[in-house]
């Protein structure tokens, strides 16, 4: 399973309800940056912690993506845990 994968399975399981906001997308050559708010409930278990309902909302994200012949190749990214955590109740 590739990277990306082993960190997504785990989220969506602890997060089935998140929504990805696009905020902007911008594309030049073979890159398209992305920058998102992210917003989930959190109804199962995620990095050891047990599932309690409480929610994060509109959580920064920013990735870098490099395209090749219409696939990503490679992905950059910065998201802000801490507000998440905090949102959370875990920070």
């Amino acid at each position: 399973m590739g990277g990306s994968k082993r960190w997504i399975a785990p989220f969506r399981d602890a997060f089935p309800d998140v929504h990805m906001e696009i905020v902007d997308l911008i594309a030049e050559a073979d890159r398209v940056v992305g920058r998102f708010t992210c917003s989930a409930t959190r109804r199962g278990t995620w990095r050891g912690y047990p599932p309690t309902g409480r929610r994060f909302d509109r959580v920064n994200e920013v990735y870098i993506f490099r395209i090749r012949d219409g696939k990503i190749v490679h992905v950059w990214g910065l998201e802000d845990d801490l507000e998440r955590m905090r949102q959370l109740g875990l920070a």
